[in-house]
């Protein structure tokens, strides 16, 4: 038997593409098309952010710490507070699971995004004290603000969120923000970090925005 489209997309999904009046079904796949090409748009962009940050953390708590491996010895740091031991722990036995070495590298890529941007919270201030001119060369003192930098990971990590979860952003009226904060934040770490692939996103995504409103009539 033939399925409907809201049976394959699932009418709770497509209903979500309801915003801007009445659309019809047509009106509602348009939308979904116009979401996932959007968010694949901002893919380069996300990757290189969460790549650089990661690893640019990893060597501040490192040099912090005087500990390369801090990670795989991370019960030796009192500095580690009990919510970041509990994902290092879930990184290892996810490692141990996949029959995967134990290295300070593969627990580095294990981790998630979320962990990384929990580092800039209160209790690791110190460590950003001390090392924030080496983790952002390219910032002022004030953009190297620890509250602030805090706040704009957690807004592009609630979309990095959304996108690799297929779900809808294309309604957001901060899209254009979002990707200049991305574009700084990358740009304070090292500017030469704005690969040919970001520069595409970019321009693909501002595209993409000023073609936006035929999706709300």
């Amino acid at each position: 038997m033939s399925k409907s489209l809201e049976e394959l997309f699932s009418i709770k999904r497509l209903n979500s593409y309801n915003r801007e009046g009445n659309p019809s079904v047509d009106e509602k796949i348009l939308r979904y098309n116009f979401n996932i090409e959007l968010s694949r748009a901002f893919y380069p962009a996300l990757h290189i952010l969460e790549v650089s940050i990661r690893n640019n953390l990893h060597l501040a708590f490192a040099d912090y710490l005087n500990d390369h491996n801090w990670l795989m010895n991370y019960s030796n740091h009192s500095l580690i507070h009990s919510r970041e031991r509990m994902k290092i722990e879930d990184a290892l036995k996810e490692l141990s699971k996949k029959k995967k070495p134990i290295e300070e590298g593969r627990i580095i890529a294990e981790l998630n995004f979320g962990f990384w941007v929990n580092l800039f919270d209160r209790p690791y201030t110190d460590v950003h004290l001390k090392t924030g001119k080496d983790q952002f060369p390219n910032a002022t003192a004030p953009q190297r603000n620890i509250s602030k930098l805090r706040t704009d990971l957690n807004q592009i990590r609630f979309l990095r969120n959304r996108i690799f979860h297929y779900e809808p952003i294309w309604h957001w009226n901060n899209l254009e923000e979002l990707f200049l904060d991305i574009k700084q934040i990358i740009n304070y770490m090292k500017k030469e970090l704005g690969l040919e692939s970001f520069l595409e996103s970019e321009k693909e995504i501002f595209g993409l925005l000023e073609n936006k409103n035929r999706l709300k009539k």
